[in-house]
């Protein structure tokens, strides 16, 4: 329980100081349709949920997030992979820590009326949550 305590501070204390970051425009890209968990969290690592990437340019460099959106319980997957096609290639914005780009928190709080989460009680582990990878293109 101590250690969720100190990954979480360190990512909402991250949080805290993207408030005068800068920002770029990101493109939504497909994820994971269904996606479940189980992670650390006791609560919302458990939330049936959508995982989805995007990705912005920061000085010709391409780097890529995470947000995931709880999916509604019941719902069939057809509608789910709906969800996928219908965010898949859309806007939003994100700010990017400049002394390190590939940091990057969505500023739109909200896609398609869910509210979109990027803490590590939300994201698998293996996926960087206080930023992202970067790769050339």
């Amino acid at each position: 329980m101590f250690l969720l305590g100190i990954r979480n501070y360190g990512y909402y204390s991250i949080k805290r100081q993207s408030a005068n970051w800068p920002v770029a425009q990101a493109t939504i890209e497909k994820g994971e349709a269904k996606f479940n968990g189980p992670f650390l969290s006791l609560f919302a690592g458990r939330i049936p949920k959508s995982l989805f990437g995007y990705s912005y340019r920061v000085e010709g460099i391409r780097y890529v997030g995470f947000f995931a959106i709880a999916r509604n319980i019941g719902v069939a997957l057809g509608e789910e992979w709906d969800m996928q096609e219908k965010l898949n290639g859309r806007s939003l914005t994100v700010r990017y820590d400049p002394q390190h780009p590939q940091r990057s928190f969505v500023v739109d709080r909200e896609v398609l009326g869910k509210e979109v989460q990027q803490s590590p009680d939300w994201l698998p582990k293996s996926l960087n949550v206080y930023g992202s990878e970067e790769y050339k293109s």
